[in-house]
């Protein structure tokens, strides 16, 4: 596969995951923790069934790996603050589960 036609079918699972998964996610904080709680730390793989449905696995890998740098570049770029929407995602859910996905996220990234 040329790195043109790698390049397209990234920007499409990107653009797929965006507007079918994430648009449904209230803010930046909630977002960037669901992307990455789909990384598997036995195994350093993204496991998301929907896109695995319709695409090969390499490519989403790929497409997931560019998406958390970027997000994580963006993140320290604009020196993004995690205390207001960290508020909105713990009063929304589990606090044990949130506790859980904040320490997977940085293990999984701070290593």
């Amino acid at each position: 596969m040329s790195m043109q036609t790698q390049l397209e079918q990234n920007r499409h699972i990107i653009h797929d995951f965006v507007v079918n998964t994430l648009a449904v996610i209230p803010n930046d904080f909630g977002r960037l923790t669901y992307i990455t709680s789909l990384r598997d730390l036995s195994t350093g793989r993204y496991e998301h069934s929907g896109l695995a449905a319709l695409y090969p696995a390499e490519a989403i890998q790929q497409a997931l790996k560019t998406m958390v740098t970027s997000a994580q570049q963006v993140s320290v770029e604009v020196g993004f603050d995690v205390g207001a929407d960290a508020g909105v995602v713990l009063a929304s859910t589990n606090a044990g589960a949130h506790v859980r996905l904040v320490l997977t996220w940085s293990r999984a990234h701070h290593t």
